[in-house]
């Protein structure tokens, strides 16, 4: 897909923009001309993403975070300010998946799961909505599953916390009408990375969705042509 997004000068935010999908949406972000402020937990992954080429960049700025934790959170934000004045994109990547029959769930699965999926999304459009209204102009996009359209067996807890950011995300964009901020949600189904193929090594891959593939389609709701929608969820889908 050959996608043409021009963010010369706009500063974006990108929890989890080290991990497997992340480190793609960061990619397209800085190609596109963003200045990056990528989170991560995990130095391992934020080495390996140093080390491709094209993120040798002073557009490029790591920040270690636990996107759970609001003070921490309100500290990114408060140097993103400090060293720019000002943000324009949003893009909650920082996200994790599980699965389990509910009587065997154990609890900390519940917690881990709703913590990062949905009160990590919160937190960041919490800090984030102010700052975008200061300059009437913003895009914000954040990850459901599209496993919140089909509800399947053993998943009753991320479906939940994945079906949480999809409220959150419609129910913002309603919040948001007028602004000039768009809020919109992916609906990916199972997205080719390592974690995917260690946790269904039976499963075909090939049938998956790449992560430039998703990172494609966040670029395109980045657009200025892409003001007319919010509150979309957009289901992508593997093998078709």
């Amino acid at each position: 897909m050959a996608i043409n997004v021009d963010l010369s000068g706009k500063v974006a935010v990108i929890t989890g923009g080290s991990g497997a999908l992340g480190s793609a949406v960061t990619r397209r972000v800085h190609e596109a001309g963003a200045l990056c402020h990528v989170t991560f937990v995990a130095k391992a992954e934020r080495d390996r993403l140093l080390a491709e080429p094209w993120a040798n960049s002073d557009r490029l700025c790591f920040h270690c975070v636990d996107v759970t934790d609001a003070k921490a959170v309100a500290g990114l934000f408060a140097d993103v300010d400090s060293r720019h004045g000002r943000l324009d994109v949003l893009l909650t990547i920082a996200g994790c998946w599980g699965m389990a029959p509910i009587e065997e769930a154990p609890v900390e699965q519940w917690d881990d799961l709703a913590d990062l999926n949905a009160k990590g999304v919160w937190l960041a459009c919490r800090e984030a909505v102010p700052r975008m209204k200061k300059r009437g102009w913003g895009r914000i996009v954040t990850v459901s599953a599209r496993a919140v359209l089909q509800q399947p067996a053993k998943m009753a807890a991320y479906v939940a916390a994945k079906a949480a950011v999809l409220a959150m995300t419609q129910t913002l964009a309603n919040e948001l009408q007028g602004t000039g901020i768009t809020c919109n949600a992916i609906l990916p189904s199972a997205i080719d990375t390592p974690a995917n193929r260690r946790a269904m090594p039976k499963a075909d891959p090939s049938r998956w969705i790449s992560p430039i593939a998703v990172a494609d389609v966040i670029l395109l709701l980045l657009s200025d042509e892409a003001a007319i929608i919010s509150g979309a969820a957009v289901p992508l889908v593997a093998g078709v």
